[in-house]
């Protein structure tokens, strides 16, 4: 059991990144690996992240997704898009 609640921890799931911030640590290695967000559009980011004021005329979007245990420094997670307003790359800090 408690192998399939920390497997099921590091999936993305819409409600919980939105609810959680502090667990969206867990669920960016599946973003990325998965590529869940290249080729989607602001609008699109916005449906599957959530809305956290980032300006839309930007090409560069963050989202917090925690700290780091040991300095307690922010963590956050880039979303970069090209001249066509779609996401291209995505990065954590």
């Amino acid at each position: 059991m408690i192998f399939r609640r920390q497997l099921f921890k590091h999936i993305f799931h819409k409600s919980v990144w939105i609810k959680c911030p502090e667990e969206r640590k867990h669920m960016i290695a599946y973003i990325e690996k998965k590529k869940l967000l290249i080729g989607l559009t602001k609008q699109e980011v916005i449906q599957k992240l959530g809305d956290e004021c980032n300006d839309s005329n930007s090409d560069l979007w963050s989202y917090y997704v925690g700290l780091k245990s040991v300095i307690g420094n922010k963590i956050y997670f880039f979303i970069y898009f090209n001249k066509e307003g779609l996401v291209y790359q995505t990065l954590r800090s």
